[in-house]
């Protein structure tokens, strides 16, 4: 059974659910019971005193606490949240008092019950819930994470890519452009979100003459996809100045192009 105050790197991967026990005695029958209630997954307990808790190295996990129900146990609670944050906290006790009970679950506990209560169907659903509430904040957690990355990659591809890239909604306003679409259009960074977006972006792909704001024509091969941005339905144009490879830029744009300025 592993103890505090750490596990081994090789264990972090392993297909259990950790569960911490702090507790003055034998921890075995409290294991046992957890282990009842909590029949759908293998779970992997540490146990440890009340000093132990200084030396915590552990990650967050779910928490039993066996106490003496006294008025240090709310500090000790208090500690244990500081921790390990929104973690489930369950305190147990030989005896029950509501006043102090009270007390603990302002001072942190989710929820407190008599030591003989674990055993009982309540206490088997109630440990059960408390793993349920766990791995849903887990899950929440994670995919928060993947979706910060997500977001956080995408952006980074369209700053720093060489093309204009050019996000509009469906109205046809500019929520964003990157620094290569400001420098093809010649205006300043920041300059081009809130202004109409000149040309329909309906096409999937186009050849476009785009009219600099000093009256240089450039012309510019557009490719247009939908996309998310902040959480609504936009277009993403990407815009690539192919100007040196075609010829010269006419007065009179030639069949199938169109001139473009901003709004």
């Amino acid at each position: 059974m592993p103890g505090l105050p750490g596990w081994s790197a090789a264990a972090r991967d392993a297909p259990w659910v950790d569960i911490l026990i702090v507790c003055e005695a034998e921890g075995r029958a409290i294991e046992e019971a957890l282990q009842r209630a909590i029949d759908r997954c293998a779970l992997r307990f540490h146990t440890g005193r009340r000093r132990d808790l200084d030396r915590l190295t552990l990650p967050p996990m779910p928490t039993v606490i066996d106490l003496a129900w006294q008025d240090g146990d709310e500090v000790l609670i208090s500690r244990l949240r500081t921790r390990f944050g929104p973690v489930p906290v369950v305190a147990l006790a030989e005896t029950w008092d509501p006043d102090l009970a009270r007390g603990l679950i302002r001072a942190g506990a989710d929820h407190c019950l008599p030591r003989d209560a674990i055993a009982t169907p309540a206490g088997l659903q109630l440990f059960d819930a408390m793993l349920a509430l766990h791995e849903a904040r887990q899950e929440a957690a994670a995919w928060q994470r993947r979706c910060t990355e997500a977001v956080a990659r995408f952006t980074h591809m369209i700053e720093n890519n060489a093309d204009g890239m050019v996000i509009i909604d469906f109205a046809g306003t500019v929520r964003y452009a990157n620094a290569a679409a400001h420098a093809l259009f010649g205006v300043p960074e920041g300059k081009l979100v809130g202004r109409g977006f000149g040309s329909p972006v309906a096409e999937p792909a186009a050849e476009i003459e785009l009219m600099q704001r000093d009256g240089e024509a450039r012309l510019v091969e557009m490719r247009v996809t939908d996309t998310l941005w902040n959480q609504q339905p936009m277009r993403l144009a990407s815009l690539r100045d192919i100007t040196d490879r075609s010829p010269a830029p006419t007065a009179t744009p030639p069949h199938g192009r169109r001139g473009w300025p901003l709004r």
